[in-house]
């Protein structure tokens, strides 16, 4: 289970580095649901923090779909039958 762990955080991690950002805002929450949200919002604010773009005034948008990704997945999961 945890070289999955590993695996599936680095896949995330390529797939904010790689590719578009609609593709970080699909994989961020299904990782959050298996996982721990925490990691993807400290995966934001670390993009972020080195690739954010502020000339557009978008210099927080990975940040702000981990932070959304990691609330939904809080107020979800609990409601959920198989997580209980």
């Amino acid at each position: 289970m945890m070289y999955f762990r590993i695996i599936s955080f680095l896949c995330v991690l390529f797939a904010a580095l790689f590719f578009p950002v609609w593709v970080f805002a699909c994989l961020a929450p299904l990782y959050a649901f298996v996982f721990a949200p925490y990691e993807m919002l400290v995966l934001g604010v670390c993009i972020d923090a080195q690739f954010g773009d502020t000339a557009r005034g978008m210099w927080f948008i990975y940040t702000g779909i981990a932070a959304l990704a990691m609330l939904a997945v809080m107020t979800v999961r609990p409601l959920l039958r198989f997580y209980t």
